[in-house]
């Protein structure tokens, strides 16, 4: 990416998930520098908070506020209140029958008034609202809107999602020189940063499988090192079709599947559904990490 300003110092980009973000950068002046991911201060609780390299793209309004809480606490309140919590907002971007701009988030809730929700759009820039406030408090020198900045999209996004991703940008204060980044294209970037290509003349090939929260996307590049040049040669050989599948199916099946543990032949109510939909994303984020032992179990409750 070119400078931006003369105030560049860095080079951006945010990973804007379905289910996470997170933001890393790199010197504007470094060609060859690893990039480092920003810690981002939130809540954990009403009277705790701490900072991650990953902020859930969770929104929470508490009663009598007008203000939303955006990040860990806001997913745990998910479990608890899920009328007054928006997730998954990003994948009602490649819904067309639904208007993006229009405030239903979150969906179908009792709690919140339509005044007071959100458009798809508006959830997103509340996100990276909070992405370039914790940018901002860490690097007061360096505003965000000084930099290069780029964010992630799937590969799959249509013209119509790309445009609505980089609407909620600007009306999160991003500058439009802001850019737009295929999912696995980044992640074939970063996988560049920590591994060697094939001596030089060699063609290779890598296969991106991106299972994000929302969608699912594969994509196959080929890299060769030229004598000529520093950097290697990229081409993306070919992308798959969209794919409507994700972590979120993932959570919806198991908390299906235990539903019909907790009430065999029937329907859990739907605020009941939603509780036992965010336990049951708790439970998969655990099972699939590396931190806990094999025979670990998990008690279900719902109200």
């Amino acid at each position: 990416m070119s400078a931006c300003s003369e105030m560049t110092r860095y080079r951006i980009g945010i990973d804007l998930g379905t289910t996470n973000c997170a933001l890393a950068f790199v010197p504007a002046e470094s060609s060859k520098g690893r990039s480092t991911i920003l810690e981002i201060p939130q809540a954990e609780t009403d009277h705790s908070s701490a900072s991650h390299e990953t902020l859930p793209s969770f929104l929470y309004l508490p009663p009598a506020r007008r203000d939303w809480e955006v990040g860990r606490f806001a997913r745990a309140r998910a479990a608890e209140v899920p009328g007054r919590v928006i997730h998954s907002a990003k994948s009602w971007l490649v819904h067309h029958a639904a208007d993006r701009r229009a405030k239903f988030l979150p969906l179908a809730s009792g709690e919140i008034s339509s005044t007071e929700q959100l458009s798809p759009v508006e959830a997103l820039s509340t996100l990276l609202q909070k992405l370039a406030a914790s940018w901002n408090s860490l690097h007061p020198h360096a505003p965000l809107s000084d930099q290069d900045l780029a964010i992630t999209v799937p590969a799959s996004f249509d013209p119509a999602a790309q445009q609505l991703t980089l609407e909620a940008a600007r009306g999160a204060g991003f500058p439009e020189s802001t850019i737009l980044l295929e999912e696995p294209q980044a992640a074939f970037y970063a996988w560049l940063e920590q591994s060697d290509l094939p001596a030089t003349g060699a063609k290779t090939h890598i296969l991106v499988v991106d299972i994000g929260g929302g969608t699912t996307d594969l994509s196959l590049f080929s890299a060769e090192q030229k004598p000529d040049s520093p950097l290697p040669r990229l081409h993306r050989i070919a992308v798959s079709d969209h794919l409507l599948l994700g972590g979120d199916n993932l959570d919806i099946a198991l908390a299906h599947f235990l539903e019909e543990k907790l009430a065999p032949g029937s329907q859990l109510p739907p605020t009941t559904f939603a509780q036992l939909l965010a336990h049951s994303r708790d439970i998969k984020e655990q099972a699939l990490s590396t931190n806990h032992p094999p025979e670990k179990t998990w008690p279900v409750a719902v109200a």
